[in-house]
């Protein structure tokens, strides 16, 4: 299922939620490259700057990201997904590790009841 997402004037047709979830990488179809740079986008879904990165949204590093803002480390998007959850789903264990590094908690559990821990282990990480 696709969304339309529109903010400041740009508009994007993304699969996000549905590729991410499955762990599928790739690019999202986008008309502006930098709609996903933009800080405050998507602020009603709670995809922070360091989650951007994790989904492949945002080319800024996140060992910069987190070192300058720890706090975004462990919040919770709408569904109650953190980073590290997102980031285990997928399969990327050099950004779990740089998060598990800077504080983040492997046992936040989300609305469905499972956690980046449950990720990791039934994926294999």
């Amino acid at each position: 299922m696709y969304s339309k997402v529109t903010r400041l004037g740009f508009s994007c047709t993304v699969s996000l939620l549905q590729k991410a979830s499955k762990g599928e990488h790739g690019d999202f179809d986008c008309q502006d490259d930098n709609l996903f740079q933009l800080k405050g986008l998507p602020d009603e879904l709670g995809f922070t700057s360091i989650r951007r990165i994790v989904l492949g949204l945002s080319k800024l590093d996140l060992q910069t990201e987190v070192e300058e803002q720890p706090e975004l480390i462990n919040l919770t998007d709408t569904l109650g997904r953190t980073a590290l959850w997102w980031s285990s789903r997928r399969d990327q264990t050099e950004s779990s590790a740089i998060l598990l590094d800077w504080g983040a908690d492997p046992n936040i559990v989300h609305h469905a009841g499972h956690s980046s821990l449950h990720n990791a282990v039934t994926r294999g990480g």
